[in-house]
């Protein structure tokens, strides 16, 4: 951990967690017989054309970091799960460079390919993870300008109709450019769970933080 890791407050950014903590959590979710879906599964829940084993679990990642192709994927592997890594694809580079935790570093092509056996990919935006002073991008700029920048995303990732918000935040017309760029589901930072006949572009999500314990982890997937 290095020191850009941290708040002010000494804490660990709520963004992370721990290696080992990780571990932790997935062999809970190995021990107690978790299915992990895959987005098409998970789709296919929410409108009632399948039904899905009672232990049942979306895994998602944002932004794709590199981090999460060295520390999670082979954990997850381990474990024979599927996960989701949603892509900001204008960090996405041909050229791999060497693990290096001073900076953010983001997946390569290659690092994508390589990882594919346990993650799917799906947009997280093209270049829109930004604030416009202070206000998110999918808040302050205009719908064409937003439909734009996420069908370019989709376009780099290939056929894909999933998207999370950057830092949570939208409104209507996010959502209707959301619909008009072919994203027919969308996530938010809400907690909460998924049952049929969701809201398809308001999709609740219970986060993971570095706070969180075991304990706290076996509540949210209601594990006794």
């Amino acid at each position: 951990m290095k020191e850009r890791h941290y708040g002010d407050d000494g804490n660990l950014s709520s963004t992370i967690v721990l290696l080992e903590d990780f571990k932790q959590q997935m062999n809970v979710l190995h021990e107690n017989g978790f299915f992990t879906l895959t987005l098409e599964e998970f789709e296919k829940y929410i409108t009632s054309e399948i039904p899905v084993p009672e232990k049942s679990v979306l895994l998602t990642f944002d932004d794709g970091h590199k981090n999460n192709y060295i520390e999670a994927y082979p954990v997850l592997k381990k474990y024979d799960f599927h996960a989701v890594e949603f892509l900001i694809t204008n960090r996405n580079k041909d050229k791999t460079v060497p693990y290096n935790t001073d900076t953010n570093q983001y997946l390569s092509h290659q690092e994508i390919e390589a990882a594919s056996d346990v993650f799917e990919y799906a947009s997280h935006t093209n270049s829109f993870h930004n604030l416009d002073n202070g206000t998110p991008y999918l808040i302050s700029k205009s719908l064409p300008e937003i439909q734009e920048d996420v069908e370019t995303s989709i376009e780099l990732i290939g056929d894909t109709n999933a998207l999370p918000y950057p830092y949570g935040a939208y409104d209507e017309q996010t959502m209707e450019a959301m619909d008009v760029a072919g994203i027919d589901f969308a996530f938010t930072v809400q907690a909460g769970y998924v049952q049929p006949g969701d809201d398809m572009l308001q999709i609740r999500r219970n986060s993971v933080r570095p706070y969180n314990t075991i304990e706290d982890f076996k509540n949210v997937m209601e594990i006794n």
